[in-house]
């Protein structure tokens, strides 16, 4: 596996943020953050993924409208990691979130 299609619902009416690639990108570095790809954020280069914009592209105007976001690397282990990661913040009985920016989403 090299690409992650994250499926996500609205927990609450919110606009569409258009400029917030770098919240998507601190989103996946925090996923990372415990995982051995810790370190890439530090990484002089190229950082070894690519995300998606979170799509459909409109303003949430209800909970529970379906929205995704994709992720991608040339890494199976990464997008595993990723994945893994993504998993035990959903999967939390609490009824745990994904916050991007301003944006507030449940698996």
């Amino acid at each position: 596996m090299r690409i992650l299609i994250i499926n996500l619902r609205a927990t609450k009416d919110q606009g569409y943020e258009s400029l917030y690639h770098h919240k998507i990108q601190g989103f996946v570095y925090g996923l990372l953050r415990d995982s051995g790809f810790g370190g890439l954020h530090d990484k002089g280069s190229y950082k070894f993924f690519c995300f998606s914009n979170i799509f459909p592209i409109k303003d949430i105007r209800g909970a529970g409208e379906a929205f995704n976001l994709i992720i991608s690397a040339p890494n199976a282990e990464l997008i595993s990691s990723l994945a893994g990661a993504l998993e035990k913040i959903l999967a939390d009985g609490n009824g745990s979130a994904v916050n991007i920016g301003e944006e507030s989403l449940r698996g």
